[in-house]
């Protein structure tokens, strides 16, 4: 639900971001890495946005990305692989410490 949200928030920048591309809301939601794809994309499109930005915001997806990767791999590790018996909330805290 969270998730969807994001996307849809996102979704409603890039809207916005489609009449004034260089808008500071569509410049700092482009750096956001939920809103990226997205938003980038309507100002790549629609403007002349500097080099550094772009990859700024790639370089920002793909760090989201890697520690999402590591955060979920070691939410899978602690929570279903080792079959403990714990709420989410103790499997939650105990993650980051492994």
């Amino acid at each position: 639900m969270v998730i969807t949200m994001l996307l849809v928030v996102g979704g409603f920048i890039a809207f916005t971001a489609w009449s004034v591309p260089d808008s500071p809301v569509a410049v700092v939601a482009s750096f956001f890495p939920f809103f990226t794809p997205m938003v980038m994309f309507a100002r790549i499109a629609l403007s002349s946005v500097p080099a550094w930005q772009i990859a700024v915001g790639v370089v920002l997806c793909l760090l989201t990305a890697w520690g999402a990767l590591i955060l979920s791999g070691r939410l899978y590790r602690n929570n279903v692989l080792r079959f403990r018996r714990v709420g989410l909330l103790a499997g939650l805290r105990a993650s980051p410490r492994s």
